[in-house]
């Protein structure tokens, strides 16, 4: 009786199952932390594939990277950034340290919206014609 051999076309299709079980789960035990930007469900949720809770992404946000952050702001519409990140706040409703950022910028009394209840450092995310960009002296 001769043993069961797999020649290389038989080891290909069991090389690329581990490899797609093992690549996911490597990346959730490299970066568990939700606050983490690299973490995998925060990753999945800025490019809109996992539904994640807002206000721990809108906070994971402060950690990513700026044009990461970036692209998720710049040049969409109020309706695009409420449905993205739930609600934004005006300059009356945000934090004393928004709301001062904000006053010391060129954009008093322009529209401007700031994301949830974040600590986004003070960004004046401001209205430009029907789209929003970010104030660029206030990033890192």
């Amino acid at each position: 009786m001769k043993g069961f051999r797999l020649g290389v076309a038989g080891w290909l299709p069991v090389c690329a199952l581990l490899l797609v079980i093992a690549a996911p789960l490597s990346w959730a035990l490299l970066y568990p932390q939700e606050s983490d930007p690299k973490n995998m469900r925060y990753v999945l949720w800025r490019h809109g594939l996992y539904q994640m809770d807002l206000d721990t992404a809108t906070e994971t946000m402060v950690g990513d990277l700026a044009q990461n952050r970036n692209r998720l702001v710049i040049g969409k519409t109020r309706e695009q950034l409420i449905h993205k990140f739930g609600y934004l706040l005006s300059a009356q409703e945000t934090s004393l340290y928004n709301s001062t950022c904000y006053l010391g910028s060129t954009y008093t009394g322009q529209d401007v919206a700031f994301i949830r209840r974040s600590s986004l450092d003070g960004r004046v995310f401001r209205r430009q014609g029907f789209r929003f960009g970010v104030d660029q002296r206030m990033l890192n």
